[in-house]
């Protein structure tokens, strides 16, 4: 990145929206966020979703994670998809004390809850329903899988963006063993989703957090309030992330962009938590 001692250019957030649009002639893009706790990570997140999924068309796939903010903040329908491996999973109402069990349908916008056996099949699974965010629930080894192999296993060309909280979870920073070699095959997939019309949006509090190899192939970095910067960082300062207030970051697109954006209003006045008999 180069290094710069210019004043820092603002730009608002339908900026940030048109040079993340999808052009053919460029391909997939692979947005990789950091911030803080409460920083706004699910926010943008979401924004990011509904944006790519209902004005553009894509086939947006969310990881599916114990904490239910899908549910929360994305607006699209929703369909779930849920690994056979996780067949008991089920979502629950947090209370002061309590979990109470809901069904699918009492959440926000699920129009399907489907089953399927392997991650090849969510391909095809994704041209069953147009218009809506697909909710996916697989195990960790199993999304590592997915996105090893998926430039490889892609059939159709229709734009599909894959939405990843908790990307640490996925590509732990000190990897060893099989993990390592499996974290290899993740980075060199990760690679090849451009060429594939597929964007990835991953977030995780640190960059720290995530393998260095995986998190080196995005080539887009959305810095939110709290993040440490890496070394490797130049033409941004610590200082400057450090007095970031809650909905505000920089995207790196070649050079640092200041931008602010504005909060989701919830559309549950109550956390979700999706529970299962294994990690997922």
């Amino acid at each position: 990145m180069p290094r710069s001692r210019r004043i820092m250019p603002e730009v608002d957030f339908s900026w940030v929206l048109e040079e993340l649009r999808p052009i053919r002639d460029f391909g997939g893009k692979l947005i990789y966020i950091t911030g803080m706790q409460g920083s706004g990570k699910t926010t943008l997140m979401a924004k990011l979703a509904d944006v790519l999924g209902l004005k553009y068309r894509m086939r947006v796939l969310w990881r599916g994670i114990a904490k239910g903010q899908v549910f929360k903040y994305v607006l699209a329908p929703k369909v779930i998809l849920i690994h056979e491996q996780l067949s008991e999973l089920r979502p629950y109402m947090v209370g002061e004390t309590t979990f109470k069990e809901l069904r699918w349908y009492d959440l926000p916008g699920v129009e399907a809850v489907e089953q399927f056996s392997t991650p090849e099949e969510l391909e095809g699974l994704a041209l069953q329903h147009s218009d809506a965010i697909f909710v996916v629930y697989m195990p960790r080894e199993v999304w590592r899988t997915f996105l090893a192999y998926w430039p490889i296993w892609r059939q159709y060309a229709y734009w599909t963006a894959v939405f990843i909280d908790e990307f640490e979870q996925i590509a732990p920073h000190h990897p060893q063993g099989e993990l390592w070699s499996m974290l290899l095959e993740v980075a060199d997939g990760i690679a090849e989703f451009r060429k594939t019309d597929t964007y990835i949006v991953a977030c995780s509090q640190q960059p720290k957090d995530v393998f260095y190899l995986v998190r080196d192939k995005f080539q887009y970095r959305i810095i939110l309030k709290g993040t440490k910067l890496e070394d490797s960082i130049t033409g941004l300062s610590q200082n400057a992330v450090n007095a970031l207030e809650q909905g505000e970051g920089f995207i790196y697109c070649g050079l640092f962009y200041r931008f602010p954006f504005k909060p989701i209003r919830p559309l549950i006045d109550f956390a979700v938590a999706v529970r299962a008999k294994a990690l997922f």
